[in-house]
């Protein structure tokens, strides 16, 4: 397996809107990434529980399995390529696996560009059966961009899927703050008992990624911004209960573009994020991550990793709480890097659109 090897610095800050970069200091850490496997257009990972093989979305509309000796099963685990069409941001867009492993769920737009959450039942050798495929939920989408996409089960043991403002641009029919839509919002659902969703998160634009840390269960936010201004917002989970951060929050889309006004309106109550960036130096579009929790890096323990989908370095988010955070660049880069998740042992993955899946390891 080839990797990609770089110092880590703890230096290279970016400052506050801006993605300059200052003289490097001592690395803590040699990092690299290693490439575990070859994939058209890897658009999100999931790990089985109690299974140490790579689950791999492919936007096509596929599901593969990526075996530990690096070897893909021959055989998909699903595939929904007659369902779905890549366009744009179109396309298969999430996955995640019930907390006991035997369903698997996935979020994607139709031909007309319409988005579904299905799932269905895997069969002994972890295949879905079609004949279990039950659809959990349905959202018309006016415009072909924002869908949101991301879905993940949380320690409560609800599904939580990530819907955009419903595209163009501006969030013209003020979407995102409107409680009588999911768009431009974070839904929670009770899957298990065939709940109605409920809203979590309001004022999102597209929260193309989130996540949960799974030390504290924290929610961190990556939101896509207009033209100007991209996010991370981070909401911290209630002591002492199994639900993560976030319920009632209104991360400020579309009075707020990040920490900057874009459109009239009252923002009190609203959360800031904890860290923004302009369009500078090729931004372009949030890819946001995961915090690092695994034991093979020591040195990012707690830090939150993520990226920019066209300018592509990896950054390094040292949480500051609820206030503003500090974000450095290891000057560790990837061509389109569009998700990240977890290995089974806690290791950070990254899939890159252009093809490849890689682990975040020491070197």
């Amino acid at each position: 397996m080839g990797a990609i090897t770089v110092l880590m610095s703890i230096g290279g800050a970016m400052h506050s809107g801006s993605t300059a970069k200052s003289a490097r200091e001592p690395s803590i850490k040699s990092i690299s990434l290693q490439r575990l496997g070859s994939f058209a257009q890897p658009i999100a990972t999931a790990i089985r529980p109690g299974h140490s093989e790579i689950t791999v979305a492919e936007k096509a509309g596929t599901v593969r399995l990526l075996n530990p000796d690096a070897s893909v099963a021959p055989t998909p685990v699903i595939d929904i390529s007659a369902d779905t069409a890549s366009r744009g941001e179109q396309g298969l867009l999430g996955l995640a696996y019930s907390p006991d492993g035997s369903q698997i769920y996935l979020d994607y737009t139709d031909g007309s560009g319409n988005s579904h959450v299905v799932r269905w039942t895997l069969d002994s050798a972890g295949i879905a059966d079609p004949a279990t495929r039950h659809e959990i939920l349905h959202q018309d989408q006016p415009y072909p961009n924002h869908n949101g996409g991301n879905i993940l089960f949380g320690r409560d043991g609800a599904l939580y899927i990530g819907f955009g403002d419903g595209g163009s641009g501006g969030d013209p029919k003020n979407r995102a703050q409107n409680a009588a839509t999911w768009l431009g919002k974070i839904l929670r659902i009770a899957v298990a008992h065939d709940a109605t969703p409920e809203i979590w998160v309001t004022g999102v634009r597209n929260p193309w990624r989130f996540s949960f840390d799974p030390f504290n269960n924290d929610l961190w936010v990556g939101d896509v911004g207009q033209n100007a201004w991209e996010e991370i917002d981070v909401l911290p989970a209630p002591s002492g209960s199994s639900e993560p951060g976030g319920r009632g929050a209104n991360l400020g889309w579309k009075l707020m573009e990040g920490t900057h006004k874009f459109s009239d309106g009252d923002t009190s109550g609203m959360t800031p994020p904890v860290w923004d960036y302009n369009h500078d130096d090729g931004n372009c579009s949030v890819t946001g991550g995961v915090v690092y929790r695994g034991t093979s890096i020591p040195g990012l323990n707690g830090k939150y990793l993520f990226a920019d989908y066209c300018e592509g370095h990896l950054r390094v988010l040292t949480p500051a709480g609820t206030r503003r955070a500090d974000v450095r660049q290891p000057g560790l880069q990837l061509d389109k890097p569009v998700s990240f998740g977890y290995d089974a042992t806690g290791e950070i993955l990254i899939c890159s659109l252009s093809g490849g899946v890689y682990r975040l390891v020491a070197a």
